[in-house]
């Protein structure tokens, strides 16, 4: 089971990956114009890949479509993919100054380990993992730059009577449909199709 789990996590790691780069390529359009809502000169833009996780707190999110005016809200149980941590205030998220890594709530079956840090967007080469509710310090010299964080995963312990019911299950219903339709000539076709998912699971997971 917990092979299964590393497989299927790799699989969404690896989607989040493709997605990562073109995030950071969206956000910079708070930078520009004639008064950006974040100062390229003093400020850095923060993004948090939530990877499948929802934000076990609630966050201020900006929306552009806010009426009467574009503005920051208050939401809970923020799931949309990526979080954009920006500055409310001119004096917030300055480089050498302090923000708290928030925590997220996993997908089912894993557990969360902390932020992943790439550093500045398209440069991965000095990446750090960082306990959630720790104060990240932003680098010096990175105004104008996104700051880029994933939420990392590992599959969650299975209670060994845990995993065993949840095979007998899969073995139950999995194996009474391929038994009834794929081994209709045996004396007991439900039988033998569960002997066989029986023996198909335990050599995958063996």
């Amino acid at each position: 089971m917990k092979k299964v789990l590393a497989v299927l996590l790799s699989v969404m790691m690896l989607f989040g990956a493709l997605s990562f780069s073109s995030s950071a390529a969206s956000v910079s359009q708070y930078f520009e114009g004639d008064s950006p809502l974040v100062d390229p000169n003093t400020q850095v833009i923060i993004t948090f890949d939530l990877a499948g996780g929802t934000m076990k707190n609630g966050v201020w999110v900006y929306n552009s479509s806010k009426q009467p005016t574009p503005g920051f809200e208050w939401v809970e149980g923020f799931d949309a993919g990526t979080y954009i941590m920006l500055p409310q205030d001119k004096g917030a998220q300055k480089p050498g100054t302090p923000i708290t890594l928030p925590v997220v709530t996993p997908p089912s079956g894993y557990q969360f380990d902390g932020w992943y840090c790439y550093g500045i967007a398209g440069d991965y080469t000095q990446g750090s993992t960082y306990a959630a509710n720790s104060a990240y310090y932003i680098p010096l010299g990175t105004a104008g730059e996104v700051i880029e964080f994933r939420a990392a995963y590992s599959p969650a312990t299975i209670e060994p009577d845990t995993m065993e019911t949840v095979m007998n299950i899969l073995i139950k219903v999995f194996g009474t449909i391929v038994g009834l339709l794929f081994l209709g000539d045996e004396a007991n076709p439900a039988e033998a199709g569960m002997q066989m998912m029986s023996n198909l699971l335990g050599s995958l997971l063996a």
